[in-house]
C-alpha cells in the first residue's frame, strides 16, 4: 500500500499540466479574494479533518479514503471564526484544479454554518439540513459503469438534483472547475466546455468552509491545488 502510494507522488511530481483554461464567472465577476491556497509554502498547515489520509505533495493536497474511518475522507479546506478572520461564505465564486488518481468519488461540498442546522420535532429528520450544496464526480473502477459528475442541492429534503455531464476523469490529467453561488443561482463549469446550472432552495445560507471529500481504495487519491474564493460581485 505505501509503495502504490509513492509511486502516486512521484507520478504526480512528473506531471506537466497543460495549461487550464481562464474560465469567466457566468453569474457575476470576481470581487475581493477571500482564500487563496498556497500548499508550497514553508508555513503551510494542513486543512483540518479528521477523516481521511491527506498530505501535501508537491503543491497540491493529496486526500485519500482511510478504510478503518468507515467513512469517506473529508477536509475542511480553511478555518471560520473570528481566529481565522475568515467569514460565513454566502455569495461567491470559487476556482479549484483537480486531478484523479484512481478515486471512485470525490466531491466539493458546502455546509451551513454550524448551529443554523437543526432536526425536526422528531429527531429523526433535517428540519434546515447541515448540507447546502455538493458538486460530485462519480467514477467507479468498472469502466463499464457510467462516469459522471453532479449537482445536488442539499438544503432541503428531500435533496434537488440539479443536473448530471457524462466525464471521465482521465488519469494524470488536470482540470478545474468554477463554481458560483448567487441569490438562489448556482452555476458550475468543468474546463472540458460542460456547465451545469439551475435554481436551488437556500444555497446562499452562511456556510463554513468548503469540504473536499473522497472515497477510494488503499493508495488510491484525488489531488486539489490552486484553490481560490472570492466574493461575488454585480456584473458592470
Amino acid at each position: 500500500m505505501k509503495t502504490i502510494a509513492l509511486l502516486s507522488c512521484l507520478l504526480v511530481a512528473n506531471i506537466t499540466r497543460a495549461e487550464l483554461p481562464d474560465l469567466q464567472p457566468i453569474l457575476g465577476q470576481r470581487g475581493e479574494i477571500i482564500y487563496q491556497s498556497d500548499f508550497t509554502a514553508a508555513d503551510a498547515k494542513l486543512p483540518e479533518g479528521k477523516l481521511g489520509k491527506r498530505e501535501f505533495v508537491n503543491g497540491a493536497l493529496r486526500l485519500e479514503e482511510r478504510k478503518a474511518d468507515h467513512h469517506q475522507a473529508a477536509v475542511n479546506l480553511y478555518e471560520i471564526g473570528d481566529k481565522s478572520g475568515q467569514k460565513s461564505l454566502t455569495e461567491f465564486i470559487m476556482q479549484v484544479d483537480f486531478m484523479n488518481d484512481g478515486a471512485t468519488n470525490f466531491q466539493v461540498g458546502f455546509n451551513r454554518r454550524a448551529g443554523l442546522a437543526k432536526k425536526e420535532e422528531d429527531g429523526k429528520t433535517w428540519a434546515v439540513t447541515p448540507h447546502v450544496l455538493t458538486i460530485a464526480f462519480r467514477q467507479p473502477a468498472d469502466s463499464a459503469k457510467p462516469h459522471d459528475w453532479l449537482m445536488d442541492d442539499n438544503s432541503v429534503e428531500p435533496s434537488a438534483h440539479l443536473g448530471t455531464q457524462l466525464f471521465t476523469a482521465e488519469p494524470n490529467q488536470w482540470y478545474r472547475l468554477l463554481i458560483e453561488i448567487k441569490g438562489d443561482e448556482v452555476s458550475v463549469q468543468l474546463s472540458n466546455g460542460q456547465t451545469i446550472r439551475g435554481k436551488a432552495k437556500n444555497p446562499n445560507d452562511p456556510k463554513g468552509s468548503p469540504i473536499m471529500r473522497c472515497q477510494s481504495d488503499d493508495g488510491k487519491s484525488v489531488f486539489f491545488k490552486d484553490i481560490k474564493v472570492w466574493a461575488t460581485k454585480a456584473k458592470d
